[in-house]
């Protein structure tokens, strides 16, 4: 078993669950400060939409492509222009 299958935040759908009123199936997600892509899988298997992850660490980017493993519904970078984005998330950013 590698480290992440390991990795399991059972917070994540939990705080995933209070977007259900917010959030319809065809709409996109920017994780700002995305970290691993706890929160961004969880949606994306809640919901069925796209989420843009954003982190100033690479590491955790290239994590976050490889845990939430859904390129056609995750994508990653630095910046995103938040014209077509229906839903702005910052969890855990400041700790």
């Amino acid at each position: 078993m590698n480290i992440l299958e390991k990795i399991k935040n059972k917070n994540a759908a939990i705080k995933v669950n209070i977007l259900k009123d917010h959030l319809p199936s065809s709409g996109k997600v920017l994780d700002f400060g995305c970290g691993m892509g706890r929160i961004a899988k969880a949606i994306i298997d809640t919901f069925g939409c796209k989420v843009v992850g954003i982190d100033i660490s690479d590491g955790m980017l290239l994590l976050a492509q490889q845990y939430v493993n859904n390129p056609e519904k995750f994508e990653v970078g630095y910046y995103y222009d938040t014209q077509d984005i229906d839903l702005v998330l910052t969890i855990l950013v400041l700790q």
